[in-house]
């Protein structure tokens, strides 16, 4: 079994998941409720207010021009995030995030995104 060294790092936090409508499935949905995530906002495009945004999880199946301008900004703000799929593709030695409720998954996010903030 897996050690989840990081997932409690949700707690409390803004989570920003930019993708379209079916990137965030149910399941994870309430696998990030159920870890208190603070809040939870899925858009296709950057709210005025990226200064409350602890986080953010990009849809790695978005046009690439779109991602570099969502990630330039987020930079800016200084707002970590990563770039993730909703499902495994077919390779088996994928090796990237997998936005998805399995919490091995959401906690090599919660690495990623939270483990250097301290």
């Amino acid at each position: 079994m897996q050690s989840l060294k990081y997932i409690s790092q949700y707690e409390g936090k803004h989570l920003l998941v930019v993708g379209n409508e079916n990137f965030v499935v149910r399941e994870t949905e309430r696998a990030l409720h159920d870890l208190k995530v603070g809040g939870l906002r899925q858009t296709l495009s950057l709210p005025p207010d990226l200064h409350k945004i602890d986080g953010a999880i990009l849809d790695a199946s978005l046009p690439a021009a779109q991602l570099f301008e969502i990630a330039t900004r987020l930079d800016e703000h200084g707002v970590p995030y990563v770039f993730a799929l909703n499902a495994v593709p077919s390779q088996s030695d994928f090796s990237g995030f997998v936005f998805a409720a399995e919490s091995g998954n959401l906690d090599r996010i919660a690495q990623s995104l939270f483990a250097s903030a301290g």
